[in-house]
């Protein structure tokens, strides 16, 4: 057992570093939470990772010792070798050392994309409004919680802890003498009388692992369900659910004694109001999406205008002879990103020659359409992240004229398409032919497309409307 779990700790050890440094990049990168949530967080990682470090002594102390002596002791009463257990030793191991790796390979996989965007997202931000009303409610909450749950769960684990131990040792007497023939009794009488020096060597250690477990849940859930909510009151109602959590949990429903101090009443739920908002939230932000904006003739919804672009560019890929027809029908992943990348660098040098000077301009659909810095939407927190990004590129074409000429965009747009995996002879042939003047500008170019196109290609807006390409 002791090996084990100093095994155990060790890995812990070893593993902390990575694990904090892929959280604290994952929380510095994400798109999706606002600073002051982000600070929040940062500042709350350290303590819980320490907070997992102090519990795993403890709380693997009592796992760990509960299952070598189970084991052990069932081995024993069934004849088998008690040693089985310290065979299976290696794989448990490496059996907790890959839950390590697969916490980090999920995480970094869900929302670990480099440019900070989860795949699928759709524009939500969370964040917290740090004003007085808000940081008064965040202190009074942790303080409730707090000295309220130690308050409750002494007290609530000091009534039930003698109904438990009786109940456990009742358990043990029963296994015990429920045996078939005297000399079993006997035979295995050393293991009674270490059964329930066990169970006595163990009382106070889980009776603080529940303390400090509920407690230190109390601290974090009661603020921030209060927070989410939009209300102090769920905050209080949280340290209630907590404790009823304990009490169900804690009350063995076949068990001699049986203890429910806080009765049958249930948790107080409010998941459902949450979601109902949430969908008319999104609802109501889906219809003004899709309104369009009268002033000066711009559109709020430039999603719908990018993709008559992009199968504008697979159109022209296509006649050229730069991609093939099976890749469009079977989706293909390079083959995509290639005409997504190609419909952005169309539309920026359409920006630059109609944008009479304005750097702030893009323009889209020909002329018809202009999204300027002012006219576009302000509350579409994809928009808001993408502009820059547009902007960076547009003003490295719009000081190297030389990069929008004709001919160069031309080789521009067959770079961006070599990066498919099965070219076509007619793309092999333009790029061997390719004299190239102005190779690091668009080498400059072309990577930083790749990479906007990419992060593009992830959110939902543009998710949602691959299909019309596939189908154009």
């Amino acid at each position: 057992m002791l090996p084990f779990i100093l095994t155990i700790f060790a890995i812990t050890l070893l593993r902390l570093p990575i694990n904090a440094y892929q959280t604290f990049i994952l929380v510095i990168n994400s798109v999706m939470l606002r600073m002051n949530l982000k600070i929040l967080i940062l500042m709350l990682l350290p303590l819980v990772h320490m907070l997992f470090l102090l519990l795993l002594l403890p709380v693997g102390l009592i796992v760990t010792l509960g299952y070598f002596v189970g084991y052990t002791i069932r081995c024993v009463y069934c004849g088998d070798n008690w040693l089985q257990s310290f065979k299976d030793f290696p794989d448990g191991i490496k059996t907790y050392w890959n839950s390590h790796v697969a916490f980090v390979r999920d995480a970094i996989g869900m929302y670990g994309d480099p440019s900070g965007i989860p795949y699928n997202w759709d524009g939500n931000k969370y964040g917290l409004s740090f004003g007085l009303e808000k940081m008064l409610s965040c202190t009074i909450l942790t303080l409730f919680g707090g000295v309220s749950s130690i308050l409750f769960t002494v007290l609530m684990m000091t009534i039930k802890w003698i109904p438990l131990s009786f109940d456990s040792l009742y358990f043990l007497f029963n296994a015990y003498f429920e045996q078939n023939s005297f000399e079993n009794i006997i035979t295995f009488l050393p293991f009674f009388l270490l059964g329930i020096a066990f169970l006595l060597a163990m009382n106070p250690i889980v009776y603080i692992a529940i303390i400090v477990v509920v407690v230190f849940t109390a601290l974090f859930r009661c603020p921030f369900i209060g927070i989410r909510e939009n209300g102090i009151k769920y905050g209080f109602i949280e340290c209630f659910n907590i404790l009823k959590r304990l009490d169900n949990s804690t009350t063995l429903e076949n068990g001699y004694l049986k203890l429910k101090i806080l009765g049958a009443h249930t948790e107080y739920s409010y998941q459902t109001k949450v979601c109902n908002e949430s969908s008319l939230v999104k609802q109501k932000t889906n219809e003004i999406i899709n309104q369009y904006d009268e002033r000066d003739g711009d559109v709020v919804c430039y999603w719908d205008l990018f993709i008559p672009k992009c199968t504008e560019m697979c159109a022209y890929l296509l006649r050229k002879q730069w991609i093939e027809k099976d890749d469009i029908k079977t989706g293909d992943h390079s083959a995509i990103q290639a005409i997504t990348t190609v419909a952005v660098l169309n539309i920026l040098v359409d920006s630059i020659r109609n944008d009479d000077g304005k750097y702030d301009d893009v323009v889209m659909c020909g002329s018809a359409v202009i999204a300027t810095k002012n006219t576009r939407p302000k509350d579409d927190n994809i928009i808001n992240y993408f502009w820059p990004l547009f902007m960076d590129i547009k003003d490295i074409l719009k000081n190297n004229p030389d990069l929008i000429e004709h001919k160069n965009v031309d080789i521009m747009t067959a770079y961006i398409s070599s990066c498919m995996l099965n070219k076509p002879m007619k793309l092999k042939s333009f790029l061997r032919k390719i004299k190239d003047n102005n190779f690091e500008g668009n080498e400059v170019v072309v990577t930083s497309l790749r990479e906007l196109s990419s992060s593009l290609l992830i959110v939902k807006p543009m998710i949602d409307r691959l299909n019309l390409i596939f189908t154009a």
